[in-house]
């Protein structure tokens, strides 16, 4: 018979939360092995809507950042404009310290980017791509556990590691895009 919680001492609460959270997480549950083998297309569903969230939290996450506030191109601006983004994402608990570095240079990079080309879509499109790498490589490789152990020095440097091949992803990325809009203005002032 189940222990309910008034017949459970101190020293057995943190385990029987636990467990009750085990049987409850619901979604943990659909996630699982079997679960997924058994309701692919569900899933595929799913992760399909989640990216079309991704996409639109990234738009407006860059309206916030760089429509509203961008009411000059100076570089001290922009340097506050990323300082401001990076320290946000730390306060809203979406990146850590070691992070932030890198949180800085994607901002500052980001913000170029919509000085040079003045598209919201364009720089959405690489922020959703650097959530992409971030989320959905570490699920599918089962690596939240250097989010959850981040006094760990491996996953401090995996972590670093990470964010600096997603930005680097990121730029050529960006670079492409950068490149071909260009060529199209410039196609068009020559005709």
């Amino acid at each position: 018979m189940e222990k309910s919680l008034s017949n459970i001492d101190n020293k057995d609460t943190s385990e029987y939360l636990k467990s009750f959270y085990d049987k409850h997480n619901y979604l943990n549950d659909f996630y699982s092995t079997e679960n997924i083998k058994n309701n692919t297309f569900i899933f595929i569903i799913l992760n399909i809507i989640m990216i079309i969230f991704f996409f639109i939290a990234a738009y407006v996450e860059e309206y916030q950042w760089r429509f509203l506030y961008f009411k000059t191109t100076s570089n001290k601006y922009i340097y506050l404009n990323a300082i401001a983004f990076s320290i946000w994402h730390l306060l809203s608990n979406t990146a850590y310290i070691i992070t932030l570095p890198c949180l800085f240079v994607f901002a500052f990079f980001l913000a170029k980017i919509y000085i040079k080309t003045s598209s919201l879509t364009i720089v959405s499109v690489i922020h959703f791509f650097y959530n992409f790498v971030l989320i959905f490589i570490t699920r599918n490789l089962d690596l939240f556990k250097f989010y959850n152990n981040i006094t760990n020095s491996v996953s401090r440097y995996f972590l670093l590691l990470l964010n600096i091949l997603s930005i680097t992803i990121c730029i050529f990325f960006s670079i492409f895009i950068i490149n071909k809009k260009f060529n199209v203005i410039e196609e068009k002032k020559e005709v």
